[in-house]
């Protein structure tokens, strides 16, 4: 009789691996800790996997609104595990009415999708497509007077995010949190760890959540590729912090390259980065209304691509947390430390963006390597990034480090590559404060790279 462990190394051992059937239920909380237990049924016997979530400050009182956002988290993670299993049909009688619908329009992007990249495979679990409301933009009405924190990975955009609060005057520990999502168990993903250093160290007290909720991922088969409901999983225990603290808004970094959809079967779906994109961030918001939760989410820079993310960041980076940026998808450890892996196709990109904008980007461990240019057919992940990717090209030329003869694009500057992209999916609902502090880096940014 093998254990979880047993199981993990099964599904590792073989690609094809699917579970029979996987359900929810053993929720607990705790004053600091929650737990809820994934049950899961195969053709190698019956498991428990237990998940927690721990906070770094006391529940003040636990209501049935943060009771549904820790289901909702684990629901999420549960959809994931329904979708890559044989049943037909997910028990999520434990959710509200509002919960369930949510939690079944993100199956249905995720199935569409992965029916889209593997035919045939999921056409069991395509039932009805189920669609969430979104928050109206003109609902958002962001008020600088509030608490504000960020939902932070390491990574350019949510660091660049939080240095723009701390320049218009957020105070950390009091009107500005960075809040991370730490993974601790058997799954360990600590890209963050160097920023988490780094504020600690400027006194900033960052906030760190302590969870496994990652771990159910190891019983999905690596046969298919990946996952697309991920962020939510760490989006709703965010929420929790924040309405036992009375934060109104919590930020992530999503840029405009996540937001382009394309049709599948008549609907506009976004691929693997579903759940990155302002459409989610305002069906989140949406939900959070719907249970009285006074908290909304949303990207301050959802209306730029990764290229101006990276100069929003660097140009105004009087905290010097350039320093500790850690974008890679599989960070190493290093004399204690995790850094960037060099290899992966971010750490890949981001590389090319710093080039590309005369950053240094050998001085924080990465390399730019201009065969990027012909091992990918695009160098972004974004499902249409043509005038970002001419840009980069075109900032390169300049300095005799595209390669035309082996690349597609084109160099050619385009203007709102460092402004601003506005669409349906985009909608403006900054601050004029925000907008101003984004807009007049934009300018500084163009004319120090004479672009103007």
């Amino acid at each position: 009789m093998i254990d979880i462990n047993g199981l993990i190394k099964h599904v590792e051992e073989n690609k094809d691996w699917r579970m029979d059937t996987v359900t929810l239920g053993n929720f607990k909380y705790g004053n600091y800790t929650f737990h809820a237990t994934y049950f899961i049924d195969c053709s190698l016997g019956k498991f428990q996997f237990p998940v927690f979530v721990t906070f770094p400050e006391r529940i003040r009182k636990t209501d049935k609104r943060m009771e549904e956002l820790w289901k909702m988290a684990c629901s999420v993670q549960l959809a994931n595990l329904f979708i890559f299993s044989k049943q037909e049909e997910i028990d999520l009688s434990f959710l509200s009415k509002r919960g369930e619908l949510f939690i079944r329009d993100m199956i249905s992007n995720s199935v569409t999708h992965l029916e889209d990249k593997f035919p045939g495979y999921f056409t069991h679990k395509k039932k009805e497509w189920v669609e969430y409301q979104q928050l109206p933009a003109s609902e958002y009405k962001i008020s600088m007077n509030k608490k504000f924190s960020v939902l932070m990975s390491g990574g350019k955009e949510s660091s660049g995010v939080y240095q723009m609060y701390y320049d218009l005057g957020r105070k950390p520990g009091s009107s500005l949190s960075g809040v991370f999502v730490d993974f601790v168990g058997k799954i360990v993903r600590r890209e963050n760890n160097q920023m988490i250093k780094k504020l600690t160290a400027l006194g900033h007290r960052p906030i760190v959540i302590a969870s496994n909720i990652i771990d159910p991922l190891m019983l999905i088969s690596t046969e298919w590729g990946c996952n697309n409901l991920f962020i939510n999983i760490i989006t709703f225990p965010a929420a929790i912090y924040c309405l036992n603290r009375g934060i109104h808004y919590f930020n992530m970094g999503n840029e405009f390259d996540c937001t382009v959809c394309k049709i599948i079967d008549g609907h506009e779906t976004f691929g693997q980065n579903y759940d990155q994109t302002t459409v989610n961030e305002r069906k989140v918001s949406q939900f959070l209304k719907d249970i009285d939760v006074d908290v909304k989410l949303f990207s301050p820079v959802y209306h730029q691509v990764e290229t101006a993310c990276q100069a929003l960041f660097t140009w105004n980076d009087t905290l010097g947390l350039t320093d500790a940026q850690n974008s890679c998808v599989e960070p190493i450890l290093k004399d204690g430390e995790y850094i960037a892996c060099d290899k992966c196709d971010k750490c890949w990109r981001i590389a090319t963006i710093m080039k590309a904008l005369n950053i240094d980007c050998e001085k924080y461990g990465l390399t730019y390597t201009q065969k990027v240019w012909s091992q990918k057919e695009d160098i972004f992940n974004s499902l249409d990034s043509t005038k970002e990717s001419q840009t980069v090209a075109y900032l390169l030329d300049r300095q005799g480090l595209f390669p035309g003869e082996i690349s597609n694009i084109k160099p050619k500057f385009n203007f709102s590559t460092l402004d601003f992209e506005y669409d349906k999916f985009h909608p403006f609902i900054l601050p004029p404060e925000m907008y101003k502090y984004i807009s007049d880096t934009m300018k500084r940014v163009r004319r120090d790279l004479n672009v103007e």
